[in-house]
């Protein structure tokens, strides 16, 4: 985070009023919760014997968490438009999808199995399998769309007539010589023009 303030150049300012935002969003849901979460008229669950307050918490560590699974998804309406992944992370899914089954494969192990674990990583690895396959589809798209970028704009894709080499050049140029045999050749005289 630090990093990303030192180098957020002209978009430092906006950078930290957004981190200030949030960070007082953050505090206030945490502050409400815990001074309100005790006594609300909810019953603890899964286990009767949990506290409002874990319960609370749980639900709210589930949508959080699945937002952020969710969040690479963010861009698949420019993805869909433009038929290019340029804008979706691959590595970030990837990480995501390890993750997510790493998580609820231990929710899983648990006796009994934590639901406020496996529910938003089970949703995670479905969602990080989406972007994946949207990934899969439109990569295909991405490359070529780079292809046509490399041919000239006008559509003429004729090879240009290659330039005329000298005497000296075509010496240089012989690709049957050793290029070691071309750095120690002596080079040919040229005559003076008067």
């Amino acid at each position: 985070l630090l990093f990303y303030l030192r180098y957020a150049g002209q978009y430092r300012e906006r950078a930290i009023l957004g981190l200030a935002i949030m960070a007082a969003v953050l505090a206030t849901f945490l502050s409400l919760v815990f001074v309100f979460a005790p006594r609300l008229p909810i019953a603890s669950w899964p286990d009767k014997d949990e506290s409002r307050l874990g319960t609370v918490l749980g639900f709210a560590c589930v949508l959080f968490n699945t937002v952020m699974y969710g969040s690479p998804l963010a861009v698949i309406l420019e993805v869909f438009r433009t038929r290019s992944v340029d804008a979706m992370p691959l590595s970030l899914s990837v990480g995501v999808t390890i993750c997510s089954a790493f998580w609820a494969a231990y929710a899983l192990y648990l006796s009994p199995p934590d639901f406020f674990i496996l529910a938003p990583n089970v949703t995670g690895v479905l969602l990080s399998a989406l972007q994946l396959l949207i990934y899969a589809r439109f990569s295909a798209c991405s490359s070529a769309k780079r292809s046509e970028a490399l041919l000239p704009a006008s559509g003429d894709i004729t090879p240009s007539r290659p330039p005329q080499l000298g005497a000296d050049q075509l010496l240089l140029a012989d690709p049957r010589s050793n290029f070691t045999d071309q750095l120690h050749a002596p080079r040919p005289e040229v005559p003076e023009l008067s």
